[in-house]
């Protein structure tokens, strides 16, 4: 949900000192209950407006293509010692499909254009000797199938690909967890679910393994003059747990929980089946977090 106002980190660090002066003190922790009621949180915005196409350019019915579209960086934290935490994250993406079809899908969101959003985390940490993740990913996008077929390729290149993990965090090495231990199998999200190729990577693998459905393309029948469509998806953390978006949206569960220090977040444009596109004309991301 967008916001007016956006302080920056002094400002909340004053008005942190304010509150946690008044009277004989208020302790540390409702102080941050208050500023996070208030929503009193700094952000930042990563964004692109490069134009950018996936198409399938041999009417194949193998057609399968991902490309990440934007990365952001999550912000340091201010002075040593301190942490930062993401609350939540607002997507704003324009983009339409190939705006036609020959199935009975016009207007609804059964689409395979679409897009995904993954963490790819530093094998070091620090990070040390290792490329930024967007200089690694192989530009020719015919070869990029799939995220999960890049899981090895960015390993080797020293960054994780971390795991899907519904409602619940991930640990340093990108393997979901609960209460410490390994957790059972994570339910396919119900965006997948609606035909056998969107269900099944190319190597046969569930789909959704290492990224989380953001937004569907909806499926369109329209004139040039009103292709583009403007998707507004934000989602939150345990504590915020706030949702905006359509019934092409993803729900995000688990994602916001599980960004670490040193994370960096991957937008992936996305396309299945013969004769589908993904045109996106810009993809704004804003984080907004507590210090």
């Amino acid at each position: 949900m967008s916001q007016c106002f956006a302080p920056s980190r002094h400002q909340v660090h004053e008005i942190h000192n304010i509150i946690a002066s008044r009277g004989r003190g208020i302790p540390n922790e409702l102080v941050l209950d208050i500023m996070r009621l208030a929503r009193y949180w700094p952000e930042v915005t990563t964004e692109s407006t490069e134009y950018l196409s996936l198409v399938d350019g041999e009417w194949s019915l193998e057609n399968s293509a991902a490309h990440v579209y934007l990365w952001a960086t999550m912000p340091a934290p201010p002075h040593v010692g301190e942490k930062i935490k993401i609350q939540e994250i607002e997507f704003t993406i324009a983009s339409h499909d190939q705006t036609w079809t020959t199935e009975s899908t016009k207007g609804s969101y059964q689409t395979s254009s679409w897009f995904e959003a993954s963490i790819f985390r530093p094998i070091r940490c620090p990070p040390s000797n290792v490329s930024a993740p967007d200089r690694v990913l192989d530009l020719n996008t015919s070869s990029n199938k799939d995220p999960t077929c890049l899981v090895d390729h960015f390993h080797k290149h020293g960054w994780l690909m971390v795991k899907r993990s519904g409602s619940i965090s991930a640990n340093r090495q990108g393997e979901p967890r609960l209460g410490g231990k390994a957790t059972e199998k994570i339910p396919m999200e119900s965006s997948r679910m609606h035909c056998e190729e969107m269900k099944v990577d190319s190597t046969g693998r569930p789909e959704g393994l290492h990224s989380w459905w953001l937004q569907g393309n909806e499926v369109a029948d329209t004139s040039i003059f009103d292709r583009m469509t403007k998707y507004h998806v934000t989602w939150g953390c345990a504590r915020n747990d706030v949702y905006q978006g359509n019934e092409g949206a993803g729900r995000g569960e688990g994602f916001v929980d599980s960004l670490q220090q040193g994370d960096v977040v991957g937008i992936w444009m996305r396309i299945k089946r013969r004769g589908w596109e993904n045109h996106c004309y810009g993809i704004r991301m804003t984080m907004r977090y507590s210090i």
